[in-house]
């Protein structure tokens, strides 16, 4: 197996035990901000080194944030073609988006997404 696949793979599987995790830890402290990476259990059990599990959290996190980014994209697209907003306004949401403070990633999911609605 490939390196990019062996990172593929533990990506994976760090991000199932990472919600499994979550799950768990919300379910038993709903203040919780955030449960025990699962990476580090990883580390800390030996399989795998902080460098990697530092290298998988970046990745992952860098590829959540991308998805975001193009599910906002294509909905704003999609609402254009619609005919629900101008591309006027779909650029005015997306400035918005832009400059909004950074202190807002802090709070995680409130006012947005799934909890938001």
């Amino acid at each position: 197996m490939n390196k990019t696949a062996v990172v593929l793979f533990l990506a994976t599987i760090a991000t199932a035990v990472g919600l499994i995790g979550y799950h768990y830890a919300r379910a038993d402290d709903a203040t919780a901000a955030k449960p025990k990476p699962a990476l580090q259990g990883a580390v800390d059990n030996g399989i795998i080194n902080q460098d990697t599990a530092n290298k998988l959290q970046n990745y992952l996190h860098e590829s959540k944030q991308q998805g975001m980014k193009d599910r906002t994209e294509e909905r704003l697209n999609s609402a254009v073609k619609e005919g629900k907003v101008t591309e006027d306004e779909a650029n005015q949401i997306r400035n918005w988006i832009n400059s909004r403070p950074t202190a807002m990633d802090k709070l995680g999911r409130w006012g947005f997404g799934e909890l938001g609605r």
